[in-house]
């Protein structure tokens, strides 16, 4: 029974323990910088959406940090213990303060190694819930931004002593110096609200660079706090502010112009100009007009003002005549006025109203086809921006003003190796439309040439290479005699082809060895060698520029026409009596395609032959065989006439052919009584 109860005792004491520790923490609130964790799933705003299980835990740099000082908010995104997928978008809200890469509310950043975090700042003293949201797993933490605590009593452990300069530029851009004491890193230093950007530090010295500040168009000068931060974003942070200690100040500037470009304009005005110097200071007023000698403008049109810079004013021109004054075709003057600081300079002749837009001289004249050459345009009234054609190619304007515009050509489309035709050089103003021709340009094809020829002599279906003159490329196209053969680029300017082997050559008398018959032979012949632009079309053929050995240098012999063929060309067979035929002489000089002029004969029996060349047959025959040899060009014939009674009344000649080692044989032989 003492021992239940003591069990009791012990068991009442540790549920009475818990109670009392939650209602502690309920009572005081969530602990601003202990790490807390949440586990859910679903799907998330930006990033990759984390898994099922999700583990969240938010720490703080700073639970309170100084106003105008930061706190770095981390959040920890793990997934069953590893880190959460690169990319994972956190979510990260505010009810005070700002986040300083929005200057807003929220912020979303994405995980790399499972970590994300964002930076909060507040302008005054509050408390700020930062929301954490990965997914639909949420987590807060609680910021308190505090005024800089009061200086305990004795020695200061940290102290601002001085600065310097007090002043400066509204563009920034200048190095002070904060000196002080017991300076520890980091450290931050705020001009008003902009930050300094830190350059050099020590426990006594502080060198900054200060931040731009807008003064907007009428106010000259600005006093600003400066507050240096004390281990800064740290649990030990602290700051001091020095109320309205540096001044932003306008610079008194007095304008000094150099040139105005374009330096010329029609007397109608709308010209943009940009005025060049230095000392410029907006707001800022421009004037044209006759300069006095004593300075200033006595009569004036004054330029609408578009930008102003410290060393560049851009405006447009008004028209030459304007409150009772003309300046129509004038060089005039020309009147910059800062207005803040009323300091002004004149630039005497500056600018020259005119005609409209002329063209008075262009060159060079001619440039290649390809492009890129430069011309210059001389004339008056130009206006940038400017469109200009060359023979009606639009080319690239690298740099205008009122007087001059240089361009780099542009390429035509080509129709043939002749080019494009002459044609004239045209500039618009863009602004205003206004367009002038003047002068003619020239697009010119430089045309290829054959420099180098290799082997030479080159073998029939060998490697050539050819060497082209400029920068040729594609596919190139040569042609060896007749035959047509695309090439290949082995570097720049240098192609190979393999040389036709079906070239026709030049011959020459052989005989065959074997045989003993006379015959030809091929031998090396020297061809024409044509190339081809791809690009332009343009040839150039070398005559004799390529010699070529044959592969085949056998003698061949001319074959014997068959029997059959010769036959077939003579006439049919023919009676003895007066029909007249064509001789075997003239047949002969038909198969051997030469000799004398053909001519006829006359069978008038056995023995009896007559005609104008009967003679080439020798004495008539009584009957037994007669030859007569016809010799001529290549061949020679050999005609037997043999006239054999066979039958009383039958008067018939027949022509017989035989062919042997190259003679073509043709007999006439005669039958009857």
């Amino acid at each position: 029974m003492g021992v239940t109860m003591r069990k009791l005792s012990q068991q009442t004491l540790l549920m009475l323990l818990l109670v009392l520790v939650t209602a502690i923490a309920g009572c005081q609130g969530e602990s601003p910088t202990a790490p807390t964790s949440t586990t859910g799933g679903g799907s998330g705003s930006g990033g990759t959406p984390p898994p099922t299980g999700s583990t969240v835990v938010v720490t703080l740099s700073n639970a309170n940090p100084l106003v105008l000082s930061t706190t770095q908010v981390t959040a920890t995104v793990t997934v069953n213990g590893s880190p959460a997928p690169n990319g994972t978008g956190v979510e990260f809200s505010t009810d005070f303060g700002t986040f300083t890469d929005t200057n807003a509310l929220t912020t979303i950043k994405t995980t790399t190694g499972g970590v994300a975090s964002a930076i909060l700042t507040a302008t005054t003293a509050g408390t700020a819930i930062v929301t954490v949201r990965v997914n639909n797993v949420n987590q807060r933490v609680t910021v308190v931004f505090k005024n800089s605590d009061p200086v305990p009593p004795g020695p200061p452990s940290f102290s601002v002593t001085s600065i310097s300069p007090a002043t400066g530029r509204p563009s920034g851009g200048e190095i002070v110096v904060i000196k002080g004491v017991a300076f520890k890193a980091p450290v931050r230093v705020l001009f008003g609200t902009k930050e300094a950007v830190v350059i050099s530090f020590t426990s006594t010295e502080i060198r900054v660079i200060t931040p731009p500040i807008n003064l907007g168009g009428t106010t000259q000068f600005q006093d600003v706090d400066i507050t240096v931060f004390n281990q800064a974003g740290t649990t030990s942070e602290a700051q001091i502010t020095k109320p309205k200690v540096f001044r932003y100040q306008v610079e008194i500037l007095t304008p000094l112009v150099y040139t105005v470009s374009p330096a010329s304009g029609p007397n109608e005005g709308n010209t943009r100009v940009t005025i060049f110097g230095e000392g410029f200071q907006a707001p800022t007023r421009v004037f044209f007009g006759t300069a006095s000698s004593t300075g200033g403008l006595p009569g004036q049109v004054e330029l609408e003002v578009i930008s102003v810079n410290f060393s560049q004013i851009i405006a447009v021109t008004p028209p030459a005549t304007g409150l009772g004054l003309s300046l129509r075709n004038l060089q005039v003057a020309l009147r910059v006025l800062n207005v803040g600081t009323n300091k002004e300079s004149v630039l005497p002749l500056a600018f020259r109203y005119g005609p409209t837009m002329q063209i008075t001289a262009v060159g060079p004249t001619q440039g290649d086809v390809a492009g890129g050459t430069q011309v210059t345009i001389d004339g008056q009234g130009f206006d940038d921006p400017v469109a200009v054609t060359l023979a009606g190619i639009a080319a690239i304007p690298i740099r205008v003003s009122g007087t001059q515009i240089v361009v780099i050509s542009g390429t035509p489309i080509i129709a043939g190796c002749a080019g494009p035709s002459p044609g004239p050089v045209s500039v618009t103003n863009i602004e205003n439309g206004e367009t002038q021709t003047g002068g003619t340009f020239t697009y010119t094809i430089v045309k290829p040439v054959i420099t180098g020829i290799n082997p030479q002599p080159v073998a029939a279906g060998g490697m050539l290479t050819v060497t082209i003159s400029g920068n040729i490329s594609g596919n190139v196209q040569f042609q060896v005699s007749t035959k047509t053969v695309f090439a290949t680029q082995v570097s720049p300017g240098v192609f190979q082809f393999v040389v036709p082997s079906n070239l026709v050559f030049l011959t020459a008398p052989c005989v065959d060895m074997v045989t003993g018959t006379a015959g030809t032979m091929n031998i090396p012949t020297s061809f024409p060698l044509t190339f081809t632009d791809p690009a332009t079309g343009c040839t150039q053929t070398l005559a004799e520029a390529v010699t070529v050995t044959p592969s085949d240098v056998n003698c061949k012999t001319t074959p014997v026409p068959p029997a059959a063929a010769v036959a077939a060309a003579l006439p049919p067979d023919q009676p003895f009596g007066s029909t007249t035929v064509g001789t075997p002489v003239n047949r002969a000089q038909k198969i051997c395609n030469t000799g004398p002029a053909a001519s006829t004969l006359t069978v008038n029996g056995p023995g009896s032959i007559s005609g104008a060349d009967a003679g080439q047959f020798g004495p008539n025959p009584p009957g037994p065989p007669a030859t007569t040899m016809v010799t001529g060009g290549n061949c020679t014939a050999s005609f037997n006439l043999t006239f054999t009674p066979t039958s009383v009344g039958a008067k018939t000649a027949t022509y017989s052919v035989n062919t042997s080692a190259g003679i073509v044989n043709v007999a006439l032989t005669g039958t009857g009584n």
